[in-house]
């Protein structure tokens, strides 16, 4: 029980490989790092478990808002979540996180501590 006593599944907690591989689905991490050195995680959902890949597939890229992660595709019922139905309907789907959120969070030299860290463009 949490301090508001609300009732949260379980499932609900963890990283978003985490939550798509318990809700059946197979996925990927992939890093890339930038020519300033921000290291950026991308997702992909590359299909059903013990059913459809949808590797060579369609590709969609699935770039999150301001001050969000890829996590905002799949939070919600797996029949609901936009980045779940998008694998169900086909695709292969690749989420991307932008410098900063708490999946982009690193530099080859700097710390998100540093100010400089903060000071990119979109």
């Amino acid at each position: 029980m949490n301090a508001l006593n609300w009732d949260i599944p379980a499932d609900v907690y963890g990283n978003f490989t985490e939550y798509a591989e318990r809700k059946g689905f197979t996925t990927e991490t992939h890093e890339t790092t930038t020519e300033d050195g921000y290291i950026l995680v991308m997702f992909r959902i590359t299909g059903i478990k013990g059913g459809q890949s949808n590797v060579g597939k369609p590709v969609a890229i699935m770039a999150h808002g301001l001050l969000a992660s890829a996590d905002s595709f799949i939070d919600n019922d797996e029949d609901k979540a936009p980045g779940f139905m998008m694998v169900r309907a086909g695709f292969d789907c690749w989420f991307f996180n932008a410098r900063g959120n708490k999946y982009s969070k690193y530099n080859t030299k700097l710390s998100p501590n540093d100010e400089a860290f903060w000071e990119f463009t979109w």
